[in-house]
């Protein structure tokens, strides 16, 4: 049975022979480095042992994979880790986006009517009082969302981010 190890750095130095060392580890992770790293590989009597053992160390494993990961992120195989923050952070501002729509649209309607848009209470859930009148921009928005299940969705979520506050509606205006 043949083992195909893979070899970083082979070198014919002055005299000495042939030397082999392994690359992956030039950035290691608190490991104190040694054999077929600082140390290249002279003794050959032994090598096929070494490089087993060597092969199967964790951290020749995880310099292996830091260096994969690199190699595909340098190559454009895979997105760094602030592009894939910044990828969220898009989606993020996607989704408020869309989230803004209705609400801009139940302003406009507001004031293209010349509707107030404030009523008595212009806190909490739209859908947790019935009997005060919470203003024709709630009002409008409601009856808006009974139609629109994604509207709905985002009026009935628990949490402060549903863009429809006093203050959002003086930004926007």
């Amino acid at each position: 049975m043949s083992v195909i190890y893979g070899v970083s750095a082979i070198s014919d130095s002055n005299r000495q022979g042939v030397k082999i060392t392994c690359h992956n580890h030039l950035i290691s992770n608190n490991q104190p480095l040694g054999q077929l790293v600082i140390k290249a590989l002279n003794e050959w009597k032994n090598a096929k042992e070494i490089f087993r053992t060597h092969s199967q160390r964790s951290y020749h494993q995880s310099s292996i994979l830091d260096s994969e990961n690199v190699l595909n992120i340098y190559s454009h195989k895979e997105l760094s880790i602030i592009d894939r923050l910044d990828s969220e952070r898009t989606m993020q501002i996607k989704s408020n986006r869309s989230r803004l729509v209705p609400i801009i649209e139940c302003i406009i309607l507001c004031g293209r009517q010349e509707l107030a848009l404030r009523g008595h209470n212009d806190s909490g859930s739209i859908y947790d009082c019935d009997d005060i009148n919470q203003g024709n921009f709630r009002a409008i928005l409601k009856y808006r969302a009974d139609g629109d299940g994604y509207l709905k969705s985002i009026l009935q979520k628990e949490g402060r981010n549903k863009f429809i506050c006093p203050q959002i509606q003086n930004e926007i205006i």
